[in-house]
C-alpha cells in the first residue's frame, strides 16, 4: 500500500477560516496524487527480464488487485493505493517483507511513497493557497 496522510487541517482551517468544505476543495488533489501513485503501481503491468533459473511464473493478478482509497475528515485526509486482493503482495512490493526475486528489480510501497511525497506537499499547498485566494 502506498499512502500519503496529511494530518492537522482543522488546525490549518480554524486558523485560516477562507475553505468552507475541505472535502470538496481537497478531493481533486487527492485524485491528481493517487494518479501519480498509479504511475508506479502501473510499472508492475511490466515484467523485469526474467532471472537466469528463475521459477517465478507471472500471473498479473498483483497488477490487477490495485484499488484507490480517499479518506477525508475535518482533520485529516488519506490517499491510499492499496492491493487488498494479493495475498502475497508484500512479498511482491512490502517493505521490509519483499523477498530476492523482486528486491531490485520492483518498487516498494516504501519507493511510491518517496518518489510522491514531495510532489503531492507540494500540490496540496498550491491547492490551499488557491482556495485561500478565492
Amino acid at each position: 500500500m502506498a499512502q500519503i496522510q496529511i494530518l492537522g487541517l482543522d488546525a490549518l482551517v480554524s486558523k485560516m477560516g477562507k475553505i468552507s468544505n475541505i472535502e470538496t476543495e481537497l478531493r481533486p488533489w487527492a485524485e491528481r496524487t493517487l494518479a501519480e501513485a498509479q504511475k508506479w503501481t502501473d510499472y508492475t503491468q511490466s515484467s523485469p527480464p526474467r532471472r537466469a533459473g528463475q521459477r517465478y511464473i507471472r500471473t498479473f493478478a498483483l497488477m490487477g488487485g490495485w484499488r484507490n482509497n480517499i479518506s477525508i475528515s475535518s482533520g485529516s485526509i488519506t490517499a491510499q493505493r492499496q492491493n487488498n486482493r494479493t495475498p502475497y503482495g508484500p512479498f511482491v512490493m512490502g517493505r521490509g517483507n519483499q523477498t530476492g526475486t523482486f528486491a531490485g528489480r520492483w518498487p516498494t510501497d516504501e519507493m511510491i511513497e518517496q518518489r510522491i511525497a514531495a510532489k503531492a506537499v507540494d500540490d496540496l499547498a498550491l491547492t490551499i493557497q488557491a482556495e485561500l485566494n478565492k
